[in-house]
């Protein structure tokens, strides 16, 4: 008998990401921020003109 079925749509690891790139976000469609990061975003907040605008950084 096995004890818990393979899911293969969860993803588990005993280690962190080593490239910080893959660290996952947390978001509510609000406000948003990466695992250890210090930096939070919120929607409709930008900063850039044109086509280089990207979300800004709320500290």
């Amino acid at each position: 008998m096995t004890s818990d079925p393979v899911d293969p749509y969860i993803f588990t690891s005993d280690t962190l990401p080593s490239d910080p790139r893959f660290m996952p976000p947390l978001a509510n469609g609000l406000l948003g921020w990466r695992v250890f990061d210090s930096i939070m975003h919120m929607g409709r907040v930008y900063n850039g003109e044109g086509g280089t605008c990207h979300r800004g950084n709320i500290p």
